[in-house]
């Protein structure tokens, strides 16, 4: 027993290291996930959040430094544990009761909440980042292998942001979501910070930092079981954290008859009525657009829409039409698995069976060049929010698009865009540099429908000056940056 406590002395360091290193990792995907409902997850969003989480870690570790010099070491890790553990806890309360409890994303107090993270989330990263010296300084300390032990340190630093980013965003946040996580953490870094009270010897430190661990643990870890246990409903809003996404389903009204919301990281992605008897029309004038191909192409009977959602427009296709089959491709299998249970989607499986709707989990670019099958429609609603789908907006997709349709094939695609709009105009463009037709159609509220063919199918195209705009390629398709600029 004494062997086994001297060799986890000998490593208790290390663990420390690479556990927190795992924490900040998944502390970057969870930040996603919170920011996502309110400003989307674009390579801006991300771009911000990576950015700070280096700055939050690079100034950590400069504190770090200097405290190191300072104060003694123990204490140091106990201090930088609990304030971590707080300033998680307090993030974890502001995601559960805010972000949790509003259906959309036009909120001040989402807006107001999602700065606060942000502001919030520089506290545990840095924190956790000043560990890295402090452990440093300790393992080095009176050592003559310098040079290996440093190695050691950085790897196990590395390893632990490896591991932290693997298994939180393929496991923890999809399997309980991200503020049960945060208080998952916020207990933890607690709990860890109690263990190392034991190297305290002033008893006024001591008996102060078991206080208000004992006050963070209280709340975290009920918070933590409350949350598994609701599996994530709360009230009205139902939250879903997926492999790719964040979802929030909840109850509305519009044009007076209740309706379900189904919103992705910010966009509203589909719309149902609860009327069990209208659950297969549609509510959104977008998807209804989806019905001029239909009107201009009569013959049309083989479909593929690339972005499933909540299954509006494929139900209503399915449902309205017997003599129509359709593909629905959706890269987030956990999407489809809300759309099921939530959505109604399983109802209506349930009852038109699989033989004509028939759904698979992919990406949509890379099932439409690799499967070999043709279409006489291929629609596309793929988007990440309010940001289209980057790998199916460039000319080399609309080739394998092209190529995926039968000879008098239609491609419509819903673009979400103002007529002034870059992205719009060098989508379009993009689109003539394939296709022989291509028409823009205002539908409503900044929607768009582009449809391009090979035929002149006569739609009226309300576009016609693209002089500010560029053909979008594989190598350059700044659509996040063209989506946001007037």
């Amino acid at each position: 027993m004494s062997g086994l406590r001297k060799n986890i002395r000998k490593y208790e360091l290390f663990l420390l290291l690479f556990f927190t290193n795992a924490i900040s990792m998944v502390m970057e995907l969870i930040a996603a996930r919170i920011l996502s409902p309110v400003f989307g997850s674009s390579n801006i969003v991300w771009t911000v959040i990576i950015s700070m989480m280096l700055f939050a870690n690079g100034a950590g570790n400069y504190l770090g430094g200097v405290f190191s010099d300072k104060y003694d070491l123990d204490r140091l890790k106990v201090f930088l544990l609990l304030l971590s553990g707080v300033s998680t806890l307090i993030i974890a309360v502001i995601n559960s009761l805010v972000f949790g409890s509003y259906g959309t994303i036009y909120s001040e107090t989402e807006h107001n909440a999602a700065i606060a993270v942000v502001m919030l989330l520089m506290i545990p990263c840095t924190s956790i980042g000043m560990l890295s010296p402090v452990i440093n300084k300790a393992q080095l300390r009176d050592s003559d292998n310098i040079g290996i032990k440093s190695g050691i340190i950085y790897a196990v630093i590395t390893a632990g942001g490896l591991f932290g980013t693997l298994i939180g965003g393929l496991v923890l946040i999809p399997a309980f979501g991200c503020s049960t996580l945060l208080f998952a953490i916020a207990g933890s870094l607690s709990l860890i910070s109690c263990a190392y009270l034991v190297t305290e010897k002033k008893k006024s430190v001591i008996a102060f930092i078991a206080v208000v661990n004992a006050i963070v643990v209280a709340v975290s870890i009920p918070g933590m079981f409350e949350l598994i246990r609701i599996n994530s409903d709360k009230g009205d809003i139902i939250v879903v954290d997926t492999n790719e996404s964040y979802v929030r389903i909840y109850d509305d009204r519009m044009y007076g008859e209740p309706i379900r919301m189904f919103n992705i990281s910010g966009g509203f992605s589909s719309a149902c009525y609860k009327d069990e008897s209208k659950r297969d029309e549609l509510v959104f004038a977008y998807t209804k657009a989806y019905d001029m191909v239909l009107e201009k192409k009569d013959n049309a009977y083989s479909y593929c829409m690339i972005g499933g959602a909540g299954y509006s427009y494929p139900r209503y296709l399915i449902s309205h039409f017997p003599d129509k089959t359709m593909d629905v491709v959706e890269i987030d299998e956990g999407i489809t698995e809300a759309a099921k249970k939530y959505f109604y989607l399983q109802d209506f499986i349930d009852e038109y069976g699989t033989d004509r709707l028939r759904l698979y989990n992919d990406d949509g670019r890379l099932f439409l060049a690799e499967s070999g099958r043709t279409y006489d429609v291929i629609l596309n609603d793929a988007f990440t929010g309010d940001i289209p789908a980057r790998s199916l907006s460039t000319r080399e997709a609309a080739v394998i698009i092209k190529n995926s349709l039968a000879p008098d094939g239609v491609y419509a695609s819903n673009v979400l865009s103002e007529t002034s709009d870059k992205f719009l105009k060098s989508e379009i463009k993009t689109l003539m540099a394939v296709f022989k037709y291509v028409w823009a159609i205002d539908i409503a509220s900044g929607n768009w429908l582009v449809i391009a063919s090979d035929k002149d199918y006569g739609f009226d195209s309300e576009i016609t000056d693209l002089s500010d705009s560029v053909i979008f390629t594989d190598d350059y398709a700044p659509v996040d940056y063209f989506s946001k600029v007037k």
